[in-house]
């Protein structure tokens, strides 16, 4: 049975949340799997995510995760904001066995989207100042494992080798620069997980969702 470090970054963690995750401990260790937890926080979220795969910026750029030191088959992070089964963690999990790469689907404040985007489409960026996020109604016509661009990393896993494979810091990537028809000059910085996800493909691995695999996401309702 497979050997597996759940991440969870942050510091709050909602009373669903330790719900969830109470029943999800349980059921893996009944089932068999081998769980260490690493909880770390830091207010720059990429710092928050690099701590989860135990890296120390004193150890230099070629460092490996957990200092090469952790017997682990699957690393997964779930963000704190993310309503999950244990179902959902075992589907995930065994996911990494077809797919070093794969995440889950959950909906973006719009409740219109998903965090993710099929394709980097620089024209509609230049035009809207943004890219196109998956659509919640047009998953229905996707297949069940499907290659993106970006998926978000609130429920997220890789298959051990994968970050490895990686350059430190793993979570940051240049700037974007791109030419209008005006001559004007965008700059795009990315996010951590926007940043993760262009450095597997530069590092020649697929992000794949499983589109069927869908969790939720908390937000604050005002009424």
């Amino acid at each position: 049975m497979k050997n597996l470090v759940i991440a969870l970054p942050g510091r709050e963690f909602s009373g669903s949340f330790i719900t969830n995750w109470s029943k999800t401990l349980i059921t893996l260790i009944q089932k068999g799997y081998k769980v260490r937890l690493v909880n770390e926080y830091s207010s720059f979220v990429p710092f928050s995510r690099m701590k989860t795969l135990g890296l120390d910026v004193l150890r230099g750029a070629d460092q490996k995760p957990f200092n090469g030191k952790s017997d682990y088959d699957v690393w997964l992070t779930i963000d704190s904001d993310i309503f999950f089964t244990p179902e959902n963690i075992i589907e995930l999990v065994e996911d990494t066995d077809k797919y070093p790469v794969v995440s889950g689907l959950y909906r973006m404040t719009d409740l219109k989207h998903y965090a993710a985007v099929k394709e980097w489409d620089m024209d509609q960026f230049k035009k809207s100042g943004t890219f196109d996020f998956l659509k919640v109604g047009d998953t229905d016509t996707f297949e069940k494992y499907m290659k993106v661009a970006y998926n978000g990393m609130g429920f997220f896993a890789c298959r051990k080798g994968v970050i490895e494979d990686l350059k430190y810091p793993y979570f940051s990537y240049p700037l974007i620069e791109m030419e209008t028809e005006d001559g004007t000059v965008l700059r795009d910085m990315c996010s951590e997980d926007v940043a993760f996800c262009k450095n597997l493909t530069d590092a020649g691995y697929e992000v794949i969702v499983n589109t069927s695999l869908r969790v939720g996401h908390e937000k604050t309702l005002v009424i």
